[in-house]
């Protein structure tokens, strides 16, 4: 039970800390870093159809 509850515990941790690169662009946005945003959205997001994620 203890080696079960350490592995979901470490599956659980890298899923939390797992930064989409979606989420990448929106954080150089965020910190006003326009030109950074766009060259990492051509170079990785521009191919390959993102779902819109409602509110």
């Amino acid at each position: 039970m203890k080696n079960f509850l350490i592995a979901l515990l470490f599956l659980s941790t890298g899923f939390i800390y797992a930064q989409t690169p979606q989420q990448k662009v929106w954080d150089l946005l965020l910190q006003n870093k326009r030109i950074e945003a766009r060259r990492l959205f051509d170079k990785d997001l521009k191919k390959r159809k993102i779902p819109v994620q409602n509110c």
